[in-house]
């Protein structure tokens, strides 16, 4: 399958499976470990090792677990609470003083969304600044570059990883890499990371910014 796919489809396939791999752990996440590879062997091979080892690791938690529960309580304890988050996904704790939440950068994340057309409905429950929304939202431009070959969607996710998404994904990456407990998420924020630098290393073009 993915030998037919082009460039930019591997792209949005890329940042779509990193997305999912947020969401609280269940089996349906062990769908994303094939098309990630994938993409990853053509685009960037040097990674493959990360998303094999990522998925390696889903599956000896999945063979001891099948209800992930050591996954999910420590997805809780990184990204959720109750208590004390260890590892927030969100921007405006690594962009701003105070790590608070619903800062200058989230409404920054959300000036970028509405300039590709993009509205935040009332019923939306995430923290528009949330990794994975903004992983979904670098999808949602490949997809919609592949769909309409509308440049504009290209001039769009190259200002939002050069003045945003690759600001704090370092920080949050360290953040997990120094928090978890399981080796996955200490992976696939490693992979991510990884992802997004090499992305902003080429998109070379830096972005005029309104």
């Amino acid at each position: 399958m993915g030998e037919n796919l082009g460039v930019f489809q591997h792209k949005a396939n890329l940042y779509k499976c990193l997305s999912e791999l947020y969401n609280k752990p269940s089996d349906r996440l062990l769908s994303f470990f094939e098309p990630l590879k994938s993409s990853l062997v053509a685009l960037y091979p040097d990674l493959v090792t990360l998303s094999e080892k990522l998925e390696e690791e889903f599956n000896n938690l999945y063979t001891l677990d099948k209800e992930l529960t050591n996954l999910t309580v420590e997805h809780a304890k990184l990204f959720i609470g109750p208590f004390d988050v260890l590892a927030p996904p969100y921007s405006s704790i690594y962009l701003e003083s105070g790590r608070q939440l619903q800062g200058e950068s989230t409404t920054y994340a959300e000036k970028i969304y509405h300039e590709a057309g993009i509205a935040i409905s009332e019923g939306f429950k995430d923290v528009p600044d949330h990794i994975k929304v903004e992983l979904e939202f670098v999808y949602y431009l490949y997809y919609q570059y592949v769909e309409t070959n509308e440049v504009s969607h290209l001039h769009i996710l190259t200002k939002f990883i050069h003045t945003h998404l690759s600001k704090w994904v370092m920080p949050f990456k360290e953040q997990l890499l120094g928090r978890a407990n399981l080796d996955f998420y200490r992976t696939l924020g490693e992979l991510t990371a990884n992802v997004v630098m090499a992305e902003r290393e080429e998109l070379k073009a830096k972005p005029t910014i309104n």
